[in-house]
């Protein structure tokens, strides 16, 4: 079984029946010769046992990101040696095919090509050279550890894992890097710099909406399962925090293919974070002149020796002040997810994940404005509640996807997630009376929210369809 990078959907392996021919030499086949394009030196840690050719390959890509090229052929089912270590991606590469008859090159900084030494590639009766079918495993969709500001396929507009150039529809992508480089701590932060998204406070602090295409966005899908996401509903779930997401997929227009009734506005999907087949872990520290400070721990890798099975954890914390008189916020975060393959076809992943928020001083929302339209003298650091004012939310998740590949490319793919949140809210109103006095009206909120989804998809090659 052919793998990729695990991120949502494993990368399209999309074979190419090439119809170019080459002029052979003498009769004699073509044999690989090394590109001169070096890939990058960045290192990787591996940890690969021996295994055939073809699945070790698999397990590099999912670690450095890199993409191979190989004819499919009884050369890359030869066992190859174990790789273990720091190593560059050619490094890896090069230890897994030392003494196998197997030869390698870089075409580009990310593009490796393997093929047996001497092999023929198949003489036609003109003296050319007509190649083997190739396949082509790219990254996948999953954007950490790329660099890049795009991702290779998105499933949110169709279930079809189209690239962004295939997808008829305005998409932006809010890839891990671009997380890290604006230091996006939530949804809205990461919102508010989209083309086409206009994000503010609704009349409650937390009560965030977004809007495209001059209508409001009622589609927020987490790994593509859409959840209520109302005014009074996300008064009781927790917020959306970037430290358990690889990035944020957003389509303009109605997204009816994958929705069923589509918005006119927009969809906006949260991918979450996936175990990754290289160990890794990483703590980040941040702090503010308000005197609020978190911590990120992050942390993933195999559980096993084969690799087999693979688990993350993520632990967010942070508390402190924050930009507006009298309101303190604190936030506790938790997300632990194992992903397993069982035989060659099968991948099992389950995860859960805990979110508690607190915040003493809560504020109402915006300012308000006289009933002339005219501002209030304020300064946005103004309180105009209560020190007892306060928020309380809960929020835990469960999740639970498989995917199965049958015979002749027919994939199933289930995906699940159940939720349960509880909050509370005492928040407040302000009015203008007729005298431009403000009139301060204390609101509270309780309850509890649950909500379960789940989706099964089916899909198949074209040519397979047309056989039935």
């Amino acid at each position: 079984m052919n793998r990729t990078n695990k991120g949502t959907k494993r990368g399209r392996m999309i074979a190419l029946l090439a119809s170019t021919v080459m002029v052979s030499v003498a009769g004699a086949g073509l044999p690989l010769r090394p590109a001169v394009a070096q890939e990058a030196a960045r290192v990787y840690d591996f940890n690969i046992p021996a295994k055939p050719i073809r699945a070790a390959m698999n397990d590099i890509v999912r670690v450095s990101g890199i993409d191979v090229v190989f004819a499919e052929t009884p050369a890359a089912s030869a066992m190859g040696n174990p790789v273990r270590g720091s190593l560059t991606p050619s490094q890896a590469v090069a230890t897994l095919l030392s003494g196998t008859g197997v030869t390698y090159g870089f075409t580009d900084s990310n593009t490796v090509t393997i093929s047996a030494t001497g092999e023929r590639l198949g003489a036609v009766d003109d003296g050319s050279v007509l190649l083997d079918s190739i396949i082509v495993r790219t990254q996948g969709a999953t954007t950490e550890g790329t660099g890049s500001y795009t991702t290779t396929q998105m499933n949110t507009a169709t279930p079809l894992g189209l690239s962004i150039r295939e997808t008829p529809q305005s998409v932006s992508v809010v890839t891990q890097q671009k997380i890290e480089d604006k230091n996006y701590q939530t949804l809205e932060e990461a919102l508010l710099d989209t083309p086409g998204i206009t994000a503010f406070q609704g009349n409650t602090g937390d009560r965030w909406n977004y809007y495209a295409r001059g209508q409001q966005i009622s589609g927020i899908l987490y790994d593509g399962l859409k959840y209520s996401s109302g005014s009074f509903t996300r008064d009781l779930t927790a917020s959306d925090d970037m430290a358990v997401y690889d990035r944020v997929e957003v389509v303009r227009g109605a997204t009816g293919l994958s929705q069923g009734t589509g918005n006119p506005s927009a969809t906006i999907n949260l991918v979450r974070k996936r175990p990754t087949a290289g160990n890794q872990s990483s703590v980040t520290v941040t702090g503010s002149s308000w005197g609020h400070g978190s911590i990120l721990f992050d942390t993933s890798g195999q559980l096993n020796d084969d690799g087999s099975v693979r688990g993350r954890f993520v632990a967010n914390a942070g508390a402190g002040d924050w930009y507006q008189d009298h309101n303190e916020r604190s936030k506790l975060q938790f997300y632990g997810t194992v992903e397993a393959d069982i035989g060659e076809a099968t991948t099992v992943n389950l995860g859960v994940s805990y979110q508690k928020d607190r915040e003493d001083g809560y504020a109402g929302g915006g300012f308000p404005v006289r009933a002339d339209g005219s501002f209030y003298d304020l300064d946005p650091t103004d309180f105009l509640g209560a020190d007892w004012n306060y928020l309380r939310k809960e929020a835990t998740t469960v999740y639970f996807d498989l995917e199965h590949e049958f015979a002749n490319d027919w994939t199933l793919e289930f995906t699940s997630q159940g939720k349960w949140s509880e909050g509370d809210l005492l928040t407040y109103y302000h009015y203008p009376d007729s005298m431009g006095n403000l009139t301060y009206n204390p609101r509270r909120w309780w309850g509890d929210d649950r909500q379960f989804s789940a989706d099964c998809v089916t899909s198949a090659p074209m040519g397979q369809l047309r056989a039935i």
